[in-house]
């Protein structure tokens, strides 16, 4: 019989450890690199290349693979079965001989990659620094330090450790993070509309039930539960009260997102909120906030339809597949189809309830973007935050807060996207903005993700620009935000503000040239790891381990510990082992890059010599060409230049894209 024969590109899997092993190969050209998953993450055993046997598990018994196979460059096999095989052996006992002594040079040559990764990467830590959380001082950037340690003495003070020994890794042990809802891969997406207060007969229930019907791949149930609101704790404690109980609905009905509110017979409306399985702080594009509402008329007709179903589809992050794709199918339409109501809502009604169907257009044109990588959508979802804004009463403080986050949200989208450092700084502006009416103590979590994100953005406009004053801003903002997203509370977007201070933190470091400063950069890294770990979530594990390396790197740039850049050279080979396992190549080519950079900077440095930057330390984090020798070469260079974005008072307010506010 013919020899069956497989090729692949560069980057493909071949076989994932744990699949079941039908057969074996041998490499008739190219190179495949064997990978092999662990509590540090995806750990290289060696590379196999022309005339090896490849998957030989698929000729003994057939079991799973023990090791993830990916082709380095373009790979031919030859596919052998396992009766081939034993007929081959059997007819000539040299080849059996010859491929036990092959398969025994690699299991020594395994071994000695065991021992070496034993005797470094799987070091334990001796001790963890203390986790930021709510007890954590507040920082405030214009503090005299005369009088007060600085704001970079209190960043560095939460981290501080007795031992001042190296900072080994380790494997962290986390349960998994567990997920919302349980699902299968072709779960729906599904919806469930609450019992509407005062609703006759739930005849308006009925018609928001029926403009999700025969939607593709949604599934539209009507509870009979309702959402109470009530209290005389104020209006914030009985949304949050309703908010609990709109969660408890949610579950009930094992759904992504409740449709819920009253229907006010007077006004002859209907106010409906939406909660999902999103916690508000994620801040996503479109995503609705706990003052999100909607007002549609009661026994609302066709022109409606459209509305509620767009802001409600607008809601929900797709959990699977075929959610989606659902979004995908159906939001498009949604929102052209509610364009002409969402801008233009009928003058009859009051300024606040045409500001709220703006507001929820807006959320629908900014998912749209999001979703769609689209920046049209965003420009016109601005557009009606903007008039939203514009419509707004005095009194009305946090909504115009919120509008002002909601535009910050999508220019640091577009900005991010587009690399355009003007939408950028005008997202800082936005973002300003807000925290001038969003409150920590009214707000927490909206209040700590807004200085999340200012942070963040600071951070990359730095990126171009490099100024200490800019990090300092940035850090205090991070800090801010790790002062509500405690770990013992919100462990996953606390693991997330630590990796970000990591990456802020590395390059103040660098900047101050400041071995102190990267050291915490590291901390703040493992730290995030112990959460982000590969079990739980590998693509953000990986993607911190990327981080770590660049601040072992620039730690050993400074300080000229070759350990320091080994355990570099490691942190990018994790990552890079773990971006191909998951087929993350755009990621996995930068990793690539930056590992190769530092296994030939071991190869020419034999001891504690000066070290140059590799690419990922240029801006932004990408891989540079410098070849360079040594730290006179890197100091050459220079730091990039980078101007203070300017603050500015709360003054008369205006929007940031239309729509100003009056006095």
């Amino acid at each position: 019989m013919k020899p069956v024969h497989r090729k692949f590109n560069d980057g493909d899997v071949i076989f994932r450890e744990g699949e079941k092993a039908p057969s074996g190969y041998i490499i008739v050209s190219g190179m495949v690199d064997l990978y092999k998953v662990s509590p540090r993450g995806a750990v290289p055993l060696g590379s196999l290349r022309k005339g090896d046997l490849l998957g030989e598990t698929g000729l003994s018994d057939r079991t799973e693979r023990m090791e993830t196979a990916i082709a380095k460059g373009p790979v031919t096999l030859q596919q052998v079965s396992r009766e081939d095989f034993l007929k081959r052996t059997a007819d000539d006992p040299e080849v059996a001989v010859k491929i036990i002594a092959k398969l025994t040079r690699r299991l020594h040559g395994l071994a000695d990659r065991v021992a070496d990764l034993s005797g470094t990467t799987l070091s334990p830590r001796e001790t963890l620094p203390a986790p930021i959380g709510s007890d954590a001082l507040p920082l405030d950037i214009h503090d005299n330090e005369t009088e007060r340690p600085g704001l970079l003495d209190r960043v560095l003070g939460t981290f501080r450790r007795k031992d001042r020994a190296w900072p080994h890794r380790s494997a962290h042990s986390l349960p998994p993070r567990p997920p919302a809802f349980p699902s299968a891969a072709q779960r729906p997406l599904v919806i469930a509309v609450a019992t509407l207060p005062n609703d006759e007969a739930n005849a308006q229930r009925d018609r928001i039930v029926a403009c999700f019907k025969d939607l593709p791949g949604i599934l539209i149930k009507a509870s009979d539960k309702a959402v109470e609101v009530g209290g005389n704790d104020g209006p914030l404690a009985a949304l949050a009260q309703a908010g609990t109980q709109a969660r408890n609905i949610l579950r009930k009905e094992d759904a992504d997102l409740v449709l819920w509110g009253l229907v006010d017979p007077p006004a002859r409306i209907l106010e409906i909120r939406f909660t999902g399985i999103q916690s508000p702080e994620d801040g996503r594009p479109g995503q609705p906030n706990a003052l999100t509402w909607l007002c549609l008329p009661m026994d609302f007709g066709e022109d409606w339809t459209a509305l509620p179903r767009a802001v409600a589809l607008a809601a929900v992050e797709p959990r699977t597949e075929l959610q989606a794709r659902a979004i995908a199918t159906s939001l498009p339409t949604a929102v052209e189809q509610a364009r002409v109501v969402g801008l233009d809502p009928p003058v009859a009604y009051g300024p606040m309830e045409r500001a709220a169907i703006l507001s929820c257009f807006g959320n629908a044109s900014a998912a749209l973007g999001h979703h769609g990588r689209d920046s049209n959508w965003y420009e016109l979802a601005i557009d009606a935050y903007g008039a939203a804004i514009g419509l707004l009463p005095r009194e009305a403080d946090l909504e115009w807060g919120l509008l002002h986050r909601a535009i910050g949200i999508c220019l640091q989208s577009m900005g991010e996207r587009a690399e355009a450092k003007d939408l950028l700084i005008q997202a800082i502006e936005a973002y300003r903005g807000a925290l001038e009416a969003v409150r920590a103590q009214d707000m927490p979590r909206e209040w700590a993700g807004i200085q999340s994100r200012l942070g963040m953005v600071l951070y990359r406009v730095d990126l171009e620009e490099g100024n200490l004053d800019s990090l300092k801003e940035a850090l205090g903002c991070l800090q801010g935000a790790l002062q509500v997203f405690n770990r013992a509370t919100y462990p996953w977007k606390w693991a997330e503000v630590m990796h970000n201070l990591g990456q802020v933190l590395q390059v103040y470091g660098d900047q101050a040239r400041s071995d102190e400063i990267l050291e915490r950069a590291v901390d703040a890294c493992q730290q995030a790891m112990e959460i982000r770990t590969f079990e739980a979530a590998p693509m953000l594990w990986a993607a911190t381990e990327n981080n770590m390396g660049s601040a072992l790197f620039l730690l050993a740039k400074h300080s000229q510990r070759r350990e320091a850049l080994e355990e570099s050279a490691d942190s990018f080979r994790s990552a890079l082992g773990t971006y191909r396992m998951h087929g993350a190549d755009r990621l996995a080519i930068v990793a690539e890059k930056n590992l190769k950079r530092v296994e030939d900077m071991l190869k020419r440095t034999g001891g504690p010599r000066p070290v140059i930057d590799p690419g990922w330390t240029e801006r932004p984090a990408t891989v540079g060409t410098d070849d360079g020798e040594g730290w006179d070469a890197a100091d050459r260079a220079g730091p990039p230049t980078q101007a203070t974005v300017a603050g500015g008072g709360r003054g008369p307010r205006t929007a940031t894209s239309g729509g100003g506010r009056g006095e």
